[in-house]
């Protein structure tokens, strides 16, 4: 990495709110952004609810704690989900369908035992353990290959196959590895009453964007919830020191940020809102800051780019903020609020995330009556971007 780049990172790392930076020494982010899965049929542990959601029982208290320092020893006691939170652990989302087998079950028993672990042994461990076992279990099974994109791979063995399929062959890429540590984490926790409070997904739990797949892992105590997000792949190619999700890679560093996406993927969006304003906020001082700090008369201009690319890429976090604005705005049908989240972001003379931005708005100014506003952003939506998802939703709806 030349000087220049090592400079950008100095200055990004001040900032200490995190964009998303890729992690370069391992091979499984990859350029390509992840193509959207479908919601599938799965077998899991079905928890049990209670008729409040999470904010009405647990306010704010939800904390990122690293799971190597995360106490796993929970309550003896099963610890029934809000219902919010019940109805997205349910959600599971993988690649293919999914389909528990008898044979699927038997290929992870039998490496298990290549690991030294009967049945009867793992139907005793303590939480941390069984989790590790898991971790390592898909691990050795898996060799990285990315299925989906390698024409030499999708030659012998074809395309789009059962998680089954890959599990057994042992190849797969972050996907096939985060939705493999569900299944082998589920199987365990079927056998194991330490695991009965402690529930693993997908990564979309309070977490940043980038193209790549991992896992999350939900905590339930009586007084709070504990999140922790692994990433298996990386473990794999990189040892236990990258098993942990990384804050600003994974999971954002601000914990507003962290408390309005946990609260949106569980679709509570009134209590996402203010956090994300919080959000916001602290972002937009942070770089008022940076800028002070960093910008001075006479600076060379390499270094004058350098930190503008800087404030650039966190221009990119505050539309994200606003794209989930918007949406919840939209969500709870407050459409004067949807107007004023795109008035805040065409002040950022940015184009990122512009598609969702325009959306909502179309829909915030058809319900307020604001005809010529609607179909302002209605044409510009379909013009801009005519592949996008919302442009697909809105020639669908017949708008």
């Amino acid at each position: 990495m030349g000087k220049g780049s090592l400079v950008a990172l100095a200055l990004a790392a001040t900032l200490g709110i995190g964009c998303g930076t890729v992690k370069t020494s391992a091979p499984v982010i990859r350029p390509t952004i992840v193509r959207p899965v479908k919601k599938v049929k799965q077998t899991v542990i079905k928890p049990t609810a209670v008729e409040k959601k999470t904010s009405e029982i647990y306010g704010d208290k939800i904390f990122y704690e690293n799971f190597f320092l995360t106490d796993a020893i929970l309550s003896n006691d099963k610890i029934a989900l809000p219902s919010d939170l019940e109805m997205r652990l349910k959600a599971n989302y993988v690649d293919l369908d999914t389909i528990k087998t008898k044979t699927f079950d038997n290929l992870v028993w039998q490496e298990a035992a290549k690991l030294g672990y009967t049945r009867d042994k793992i139907s005793s461990i303590n939480a941390s353990e069984a989790i590790m076992l898991a971790v390592n279990l898909v691990a050795k099974r898996f060799s990285y290959v990315d299925v989906d994109n390698d024409k030499e791979f999708q030659r012998i063995n074809g395309k789009m196959k059962s998680l089954e399929f890959y599990f057994r062959l042992g190849k797969g890429e972050c996907q096939r590895y985060a939705s493999s540590f569900i299944y082998v984490f589920d199987l365990f926790k079927g056998i194991n009453d330490n695991l009965k409070n402690i529930y693993a997904t997908n990564r979309d739990l309070a977490n940043l964007n980038p193209p790549h797949d991992w896992n999350v892992l939900v905590f339930m105590h009586k007084d709070k919830i504990v999140i922790s997000h692994i990433d298996p792949t990386w473990y794999d190619t990189g040892g236990v020191k990258d098993l942990q999700g990384e804050r600003g890679i994974h999971v954002p560093k601000d914990r507003d940020y962290f408390l309005g996406k946990f609260f949106y993927d569980i679709k509570d969006f009134k209590s996402a809102r203010p956090h994300f304003e919080k959000a916001y906020s602290t972002i937009e001082q942070k770089i008022i800051d940076f800028k002070s700090s960093n910008l001075h008369p006479g600076d060379p201009i390499e270094f004058r780019e350098l930190v503008s690319a800087v404030v650039k890429r966190h221009k990119t976090v505050q539309a994200r903020l606003l794209m989930r604005l918007s949406h919840s705005s939209s969500e709870l049908k407050e459409w004067k609020d949807t107007m004023e989240v795109m008035r805040r972001y065409e002040i950022l003379k940015t184009d990122d995330y512009k598609d969702d931005v325009l959306y909502f708005s179309y829909k915030a100014a058809k319900a307020l009556g604001e005809t010529k506003a609607a179909m302002g952003y209605r044409f510009e939506l379909i013009t801009k971007y005519p592949t996008s998802t919302w442009t697909w939703l809105l020639r669908k709806s017949f708008d």
